[in-house]
């Protein structure tokens, strides 16, 4: 597990809280995305409203994208209710437990896991869009599964899946 990854999460997690106490109010919902995502759309605003709801209710809720899951849920971003928000931010003090029961550490397995630990309901949504970006600073090609699913098909170069 890469300590650094680790430390950057759980610094943001605090943050949030340091930030939520000096201000005296607690966010509602909140948006986790690696930093090597590019979105090439906007979030559509009824995915934020629905989680405002479930806020409101107490249902901690997480929305993710539904593709690049790989048997999971995908790592790259979520926007959630603030506990599970910070759940999510802090699940990887959490990987040795997964592992205790997993031959592996898969990541979107993992994060799917993670996600059932805290009893939230996840939203997979088609509708997110963003892209990986490697670290020369280029999107990372789509990848989409073919019709039946089983292989995977590269797609034309920032056309997002």
């Amino acid at each position: 597990m890469d300590s650094a990854l680790v430390s950057a999460q759980r610094r943001v997690s605090q943050l949030i809280r340091a930030h939520e106490q000096h201000a005296q109010f607690q966010y509602d919902v909140v948006v986790v995305a690696r930093v090597d995502v590019l979105f090439t759309s906007s979030i559509p605003d009824g995915i934020y409203a629905e989680v405002a709801a479930h806020a409101v209710d107490k249902k901690e809720t997480i929305v993710t994208p539904n593709w690049a899951t790989f048997g999971g849920a995908n790592d790259r971003f979520a926007l959630a209710t603030r506990g599970a928000a910070l759940m999510y931010l802090e699940r990887l003090d959490r990987a040795a437990a997964y592992c205790s029961s997993h031959q592996r550490l898969h990541s979107e397995s993992f994060t799917l896991w993670q996600i059932r630990q805290m009893n939230a309901t996840v939203h997979k949504q088609r509708n997110i869009r963003l892209r990986r970006v490697r670290g020369n600073g280029w999107p990372q090609p789509s990848r989409v599964q073919s019709p039946g699913g089983g292989k995977q098909m590269r797609a034309a170069p920032y056309e997002n899946v």
